[in-house]
């Protein structure tokens, strides 16, 4: 659902891109850290694209 969501939306892909950029460079020697980090963004799409899906 995510990977769908972001193929299909530029903003949600752009700002996808941006985060990884960021924490790329920030935890460059932690990929544990990284990995964390993007789980709020995930969760927040997926929720908006379950949004999208019900409401349709």
């Amino acid at each position: 659902m995510f990977r769908d969501y972001v193929r299909s939306h530029r903003e949600a892909a752009e700002g996808y891109s941006l985060l990884k950029q960021k924490l790329a460079s920030k935890y460059q020697f932690d990929r544990q850290t990284y990995t964390k980090k993007k789980e709020p963004f995930i969760k927040y799409i997926i929720e908006k694209a379950s949004r999208e899906i019900y409401t349709t």
